[in-house]
């Protein structure tokens, strides 16, 4: 028994190699390789049945990349069969490309005859060889680690679900480039260097291992991906599958362990792209994001040149991201569009399993309709910005109750991306006719979108609101974008007055707080508070028996009539218990509205000794689900907390059990003093072994406590303003 990859011997039980993971056969193959494509074939073939080249016998030895060293021999590089080619990190990529360049005599007079025997050729034989497509695809994994692997065994898992997907290897050709992980669980993947695999029915098949610096983020390397699949691996159609996590138009992709703080942006992508065999003429079939909050409008009119079809999420995805297995339905017939809706179902599928999983959005745009849409967004915002001083307010309160994506309910981060068609749908009635030209681009637009979010239907834009910091960067960002120009001046001069002198004082003072003792709770404001307001939320507090206040509930559920704000306190009480009956009140954080739900965050600590005795500690949040079916609620995922630092969406889910103590943290403050209640704290505590059994449910308010609450009110510039507070009378 011996591997087919490096030529080690092993005993017959083993069935792969343990330095590279390829199959251990019981005899050397006897085959032959075509110089000209690079196409493997038993040692009975005489001719390449992809492209008629003679095939010969390089070598008696079969190591690995000799069919890539084969291919490029071709090109006039001198490399021997099993030679590792120009792995200096730095200079690999571009002496790929000069060598190419060379010019030789006899090398060019071999191309003359080759020339003139194809043409013969064709004349022969046009209808029956060269206007037949195979239906060959070359599928090429950009797949950056980062923690994703090295923490939570993202990328090893996607890369068995490719392998587990039923495929035909023979005519979907998978290519994955690695690199950017501090550390890789299997397959031998090496993390001190980029490495190149093509996927086979055996598992990886290693091509190329890159030595030096690691920058994944470097546009050079997705060039050298995009070429090499070009330039080896034939195919009717290519497409590319970018794999990491994903910022958005404005933070971009990627987060690479080597490189932190640093992220792809899109004009590094294009940079990739532009420099690579794909373009207007030759386009890739599509580009698939498998990273959070890339379906926007930005991202899609930067790939148009490259690609017609786009594969996105717009909210961040879950992290066990796409479901791989849409590979196995690809035949030589299967047509891009029912490709990549493909790739949507099969994600939507997955996580339909498991109803702890929500806010599951994924999309596929059609890009060659997006100058439509760019033309009826310039159409519409060019109206709103000639009515931006009057209509400034209505415009912030539109933009503050759409649809927002990756937000963290603390405030800590946020990448202001809202959905487009929620933002258009609550436009004031005299936009109706721009507002309806532009949905109707969108629906061409966005041809596939599946989600369990209320108001997501399948694109999202940049629109600056709760993110000022580095506002002025953001803004030379997006006009280096070249999109939607009237769009561009209009978020230019709502910036501008965003962050300009103050508009409005808002004096609650003069607002009528009250309870109506059935449950009910609101607030009737001033004139110029109902005029100007950008939002409204509430907190309700319970009073401790130290006479202290806890926080229980943060929500958005507020309805407004004219100058009063009501809500509902009924079933906004959250509680956990533990296996002793021991009852801790918690704070509940209104996230999202679903289509058929709503979900809550629970903040809370988890912790555990690590390797090395070194004690790890990691805030996150339970995500809690209330529904029609489950009123009390149910545990969904733990997500961790997300860095303010960090550009890019949490694309990761905790385990509980992975780790040894978790904390419920109760904060209690000791005044309610408008915007001031905040100012000093303690923390009441529950904390468990992972092991013991608890429950969280939402009740109705104890009637035998004193609960009190505060309304938030911002003004179309985001300043906030606290009601006083007020006794809830409960029932």
């Amino acid at each position: 028994m011996f591997c087919k990859n490096c030529n080690k011997e092993y005993d017959d039980k083993t069935r792969f190699c343990p330095d590279c993971g390829a199959a251990v056969l019981e005899k050397k193959q006897n085959v032959v390789f075509c110089q000209n494509c690079g196409s493997k074939f038993e040692s009975n073939e005489k001719f390449c049945g992809n492209c008629g080249n003679k095939l010969t016998n390089p070598s008696s030895e079969i190591k690995k990349a000799v069919l890539f060293d084969n291919a490029i021999a071709n090109n006039g590089i001198n490399v021997q069969a099993g030679q590792s080619y120009n792995t200096n990190y730095g200079n690999y990529q571009s002496n790929y490309r000069d060598n190419k360049k060379k010019s030789h005599i006899p090398a060019i007079i071999c191309c003359v005859f080759v020339f003139v025997l194809l043409g013969t050729i064709f004349l022969l034989t046009k209808d029956t060889i060269f206007n037949t497509k195979t239906g060959k695809r070359t599928i090429m994994v950009y797949m950056i680690g980062a923690d994703l692997e090295s923490k939570y065994f993202s990328a090893t898992k996607d890369i068995a679900e490719m392998r587990d997907s039923n495929a035909d290897f023979e005519k979907v050709n998978v290519l994955i480039y690695t690199g950017g992980a501090t550390n890789w669980h299997s397959y031998n993947i090496p993390s001190d260097k980029h490495a190149l695999y093509r996927l086979t029915n055996d598992g990886l098949e290693l091509l190329e291992e890159l030595g030096g610096s690691n920058n994944m983020l470097d546009p050079a390397n997705l060039t050298y991906l995009l070429q090499y699949g070009y330039d080896n691996y034939k195919a009717d159609y290519y497409s590319l599958i970018l794999w990491d996590h994903g910022g958005g138009p404005i933070f971009g992709y990627g987060s690479d362990e080597y490189q932190e703080g640093k992220f792809m942006s899109l004009s590094m992508i294009k940079k990739a792209l532009s420099d690579s065999p794909f373009g207007p003429e030759r386009k890739l079939e599509y580009v698939g994001f498998d990273a959070c909050l890339m379906a926007s409008v930005e991202v899609a009119y930067s790939l148009v040149d490259y690609t017609d079809y786009l594969v996105a999420s717009e909210e961040a995805e879950p992290g066990a991201g796409w479901d791989y297995g849409f590979l196995g339905e690809i035949t030589p017939d299967t047509d891009t569009v029912t490709l990549t809706k493909s790739i949507v179902d099969y994600y939507d599928a997955y996580y339909g399993k498991y109803s702890y999983i929500k806010g599951v959005t994924l999309s596929v745009m059609r890009l060659n309709k997006i100058d439509n849409v760019e033309k009826y967004l310039n159409k519409l915002f060019e109206n709103i910005d000639d009515n931006l001083d009057i209509d400034y307010s209505t415009i912030t309160r539109t933009r503050k109750n759409s649809k927002s994506f990756g937000r963290d309910p603390y405030g800590e981060y946020t990448f202001d991306l809202i959905d487009l068609v929620d933002f258009a749908n609550r436009l004031p009635e005299k936009y109706s006719e721009d507002v309806n030209n532009l949905k109707s681009s969108i629906n061409d637009f966005v041809i596939y979108n599946k989600s369990d979010l209320q108001d997501s239907y399948g694109v999202s834009i940049y629109f600056p609101y709760e993110f000022r910091d580095y506002l002025s960067s953001i803004m030379t960002i997006y006009d280096g974008f070249g999109f939607a120009r009237d769009y561009f001046k209009f978020i230019s001069n709502f910036a501008d007055k965003l962050t300009g002198k103050r508009m409005n004082t808002f004096d609650l003072s003069r607002s009528t707080v009250k309870a109506n003792g059935e449950g009910n709770i609101s607030i009737t404001t001033t004139d110029d508070v109902a005029k100007n307001y950008s939002n409204v939320s509430y907190t309700l507090f319970i009073m401790n028996d130290n006479n202290t206040y806890t926080p229980i509930y943060n929500g958005s559920d507020v309805n407004v009539e004219g100058n009063t704000m009501s809500t509902t306190v009924s079933r906004k009480m959250l509680s956990i218990t533990d296996g002793d009956g021991n009852i801790l009140n918690l704070t509940a954080l209104e996230s999202e509205k679903g289509k058929d739900y709503v979900k809550y965050l629970i903040p809370i600590t988890l912790s555990r000794f690590g390797d090395d005795y070194e004690y790890e500690v990691i805030n996150a949040y339970i995500e809690f689900i209330v529904d029609e079916d489950h009123p009390k609620g149910y545990m969904g995922r733990v997500v961790p907390m997300n860095d303010k630092e960090d550009k890019v969406a949490p694309k990761v889910e905790l385990l509980i059990e992975d780790y040894d103590i978790i904390s419920f943290n109760s904060y209690q403050y000791t005044t309610l003093n408008g915007t001031n209640w905040q100012s000093t704290q303690k923390i009441a505590q529950m904390q468990l072994d992972t092991t013991e059994s608890f429950t969280l449910e939402f009740s109705d308010l104890d009637i035998s406590n004193r609960y009190y609450a505060l309304f938030k009110i911002e003004d179309s510039q985001g300043n906030v303003t606290y009601s006083s507070a007020i006794l809830v009378n409960n029932k």
